[in-house]
């Protein structure tokens, strides 16, 4: 009860600073609205433009601490409930038949077939070198090989470097306090004290987890008498075969190079992140009945997407150089793509503020150029084609731009004849600036889009 009430202390406090930064910015407004009313063909366009965007900023960050005090109420409201809602009832998926699931796996283009045949490899060898050589306590190296193997490559490699780090580290440690330390008392506490850190951040850093556990062995082996300071030597030497074991099988054994399943993860992206703008453009020509449904469908999608890719860039970069290749252009993909989401979604929650007459009548056929582009770039990735040749996109947003001039000089005029009010050209003004500047990002992340992967293929086709 204690802390629900410091947390919604804690939470209070943050929403009084945001209404009163809220003020503040209210308060620059006024100032800069005032400045411009006072004058007359002096106006300058910078000076407009500042008092357009600052009345945005403002109203977006009313609407967000509105919905912030909402949150907090429903949040406090949960904490202080003490009675447990029965109100609905999950229903528990229907567990599929374990016959069809080993029969979709028993063949070579499973992951996890793959890997288990590659783990079953490594175990054996990591046993056999264990019993041939003359190494005491040698399943040290089959359980480093069966812990470090994972089923790519990047993954084997960082588990690796962290486990061999870590019993190097902590083996070196264990030999210090085995020779220095032998009180039985100050023992059991180092035990004790060693094992509590290594637990507490186990997930913090499996690094640090390993050189912590690592003494504990080597000082509860030193105890009951089964081995002395060189037993830190010989949990080096295990560590090191078992993974080096595990790097070669990775390497070695039906590999599952990232770069060979990339471009099916981007064209599949971009797929999403299209389905998401065509549904935002649907809602914004008034073509989608579905809208709401559709749009929240298309944006869970895209953004699993991009975060499936993400994963899928980041196992790329931990490959060996000569396999994954350049990584830059895979670097600024993956951004672009991003930022092509972050506008299409800042366009659809603007949606909410247009009339039906302030919207523009020739986003048709930039949306319909921007799509098939976007559905190229994909077929391209796919294939391991060169895209086609980029449309003159910039020719779409010159007639938006044309547009938002016209209306910014009527309202210069308005504003010479000393017109504070609310006019239907400040009301076009404000719904359509933002769509004008989105859509130009969004053209301006296809076109880096299409530039990069243009890029990749000639990468690829020097590389042959």
């Amino acid at each position: 009860m204690i802390l629900s009430q410091n947390s919604s202390f804690q939470t209070g406090r943050g929403l009084e600073d945001l209404e009163r930064s809220i003020e503040a910015l209210e308060h620059q407004w006024q100032s800069v609205r005032d400045r411009i009313h006072q004058q007359t063909l002096k106006i300058q366009t910078s000076d407009y433009a500042e008092l357009v965007n600052l009345r945005k900023i403002v109203t977006s960050l009313t609407k967000l601490s509105q919905q912030i005090h909402t949150d907090a109420e429903i949040a406090t409201n949960l904490s202080f409930s003490s009675t447990p809602s029965n109100s609905f009832f999950l229903t528990q998926p229907q567990p599929s038949f374990w016959w069809d699931t080993i029969k979709n796996n028993f063949n070579f283009r499973s992951v996890s077939f793959r890997h288990a045949l590659r783990l079953a490899a490594i175990v054996i060898t990591a046993q056999l070198i264990a019993y041939v050589l003359p190494i005491s306590r040698g399943y040290w190296i089959t359980l480093t090989a069966l812990v470090a193997l994972k089923p790519n490559f990047g993954g084997t490699f960082q588990s690796t470097g962290q486990r061999v780090l870590g019993t190097i580290v902590g083996s070196i440690i264990g030999i210090v306090l085995v020779t220095q330390i032998h009180n039985s008392v100050a023992i059991a506490s180092l035990v004790l004290l060693l094992m509590f850190g290594a637990m507490s951040l186990r997930s913090l850093s499996y690094s640090i987890f390993i050189t912590l556990l690592t003494p504990v062995i080597i000082l509860l082996l030193n105890v009951i008498g089964v081995g002395d300071w060189k037993i830190g030597i010989l949990r080096i030497i295990d560590s090191l075969i078992g993974g080096g074991l595990a790097l070669l099988g990775s390497y070695l054994l039906f590999p599952n190079w990232e770069k060979e399943q990339l471009p099916t993860q981007l064209e599949q992206t971009i797929q999403a992140n299209l389905a998401y703008f065509q549904a935002v453009i649907s809602i914004y020509l008034a073509k989608n009945n579905d809208g709401e449904s559709s749009l929240q469908r298309s944006r869970h999608r895209a953004a699993l997407e991009n975060a499936n890719a993400e994963a899928a860039a980041q196992r790329l970069f931990s490959e060996p150089r000569h396999i994954r290749g350049e990584i830059e252009p895979v670097m600024t993909l993956m951004l672009y793509i991003r930022s092509f989401f972050s506008s299409v979604t800042a366009l659809s929650e603007h949606l909410a503020e247009l009339s039906e007459e302030n919207r523009f009548a020739h986003i048709e056929d930039l949306t319909e150029a921007i799509a098939r582009v976007l559905d190229n770039l994909a077929t391209a990735l796919n294939r391991g084609e060169e895209p086609q040749p980029l449309p003159a996109l910039d020719n779409y947003l010159a007639v938006i731009g044309d547009r938002l001039e016209k209306l910014h000089a009527a309202r210069f005029l308005e504003m010479t004849a000393h017109s504070i009010a609310v006019t239907p050209t400040l009301r076009s003004i404000r719904e359509q600036t933002p769509v004008a500047t989105e859509l130009n990002r969004i053209v301006r992340s296809v076109t880096i889009m299409h530039c990069t992967i243009s890029r990749m293929r000639e990468i690829e086709a020097k590389a042959r």
